[in-house]
């Protein structure tokens, strides 16, 4: 209804930061990943230490993404946080299911703040356990390109900037887009550093800090990082690669085999010449028919609209 302003604002903003907070730190990542090839957190431990640009860089992004104050992710966390509030505030049946959203938002973004805060310190605080791989990350100091440099680091920069300056830059952003959300108009200036907002931040941080250092401890083996989740949770190795290798593979070797039979059939290769030929010289004699070139505009329109109502029609019922 009319009361939805904070919510659209919220969740297009939120959109928006998300794209550019996992733009910045998927870089980070590749730049890890493209110079070590190797994904486990014990081989790359330590790799991050003397690189200052890639600690930066991560280390925007990480604070956008935990909703840490001053920063992107703050603003359309606070946002949202706002507009579950407000609908706590207006009561109703519905009221105490809001409040219990509003628990499980803040303990999201705590769990969040806790697996983030794991990486960065085993990116960028702690210690390789083998002491000749360490000297040998320290060492390098190549790890960029002079135009990944620039990519990496004009991506992490714009977020303190939407942060530090939202009545400036979100606000608008917000504004563009709540017409096409059918947003509500907002009735007062959003205090984005308000003490309920600041408090809210605050509690998932708090979340956070005790999740990373009560778990922490069940992570960790004989100093080493430990995956401690029970085999059939893993989907990668359990649903997405046996799905990939097998049917995926068999179907498409499936059809690469029936079209070579197809393709190779003598019938077939006399056919495709007078079949194109038939449909070209179909398509030409209808082009120059006046008739058909009349219609021919209302009927893309037609189709168009078809499709445009389809595509809305779907995005509503989803």
């Amino acid at each position: 209804g009319e009361e939805n302003g904070l919510a659209i604002r919220g969740t297009v903003l939120h959109m928006v930061n998300h794209s550019l907070l996992k733009l910045t730190l998927f870089m980070c990542a590749g730049t890890v990943y493209m110079n070590l090839h190797q994904l486990n957190l014990n081989d790359i431990r330590g790799y991050g230490r003397k690189k200052p640009l890639l600690m930066f860089c991560f280390l925007m992004g990480y604070l956008g993404i935990i909703g840490m104050p001053l920063f992107n992710g703050y603003i359309s966390k606070s946002l949202l946080h706002e507009s579950i509030l407000e609908a706590v505030a207006e009561g109703g049946a519905a009221a105490a299911w809001y409040k219990a959203s509003e628990i499980l938002f803040l303990f999201s973004g705590g769990m969040t703040a806790a697996y983030m805060t794991k990486l960065f310190v085993c990116l960028f605080c702690e210690k390789n356990r083998d002491p000749k791989k360490q000297r040998m990350y320290d060492s390098r100091t190549a790890y960029l390109t002079g135009a990944g440099k620039f990519a990496l680091l004009s991506s992490a920069i714009v977020l303190p900037a939407l942060g530090l300056l939202p009545d400036l830059l979100m606000t608008g952003i917000g504004n563009l887009s709540s017409e096409f959300m059918h947003g509500g108009i907002m009735e007062h200036e959003v205090a984005y550093f308000s003490g309920e907002n600041l408090k809210g931040a605050a509690i998932s941080l708090v979340i956070g800090a005790v999740l990373y250092f009560g778990v922490r401890k069940l992570l960790m083996k004989d100093g080493q990082y430990v995956d401690r989740k029970p085999v059939w949770l893993d989907l990668e190795n359990s649903v997405y690669r046996p799905l990939i290798n097998g049917p995926l593979v068999c179907f498409g070797g499936l059809v690469g085999k029936l079209f070579d039979r197809v393709l190779d059939n003598p019938v077939v290769l006399k056919g495709i010449p007078t079949a194109v030929s038939t449909v070209t010289r179909g398509l030409d004699r209808a082009v120059e028919n006046p008739g058909v070139t009349r219609y021919a505009a209302g009927g893309v329109t037609l189709l168009t609209r078809g499709a445009d109502k389809m595509l809305d029609g779907s995005i509503v019922g989803l």
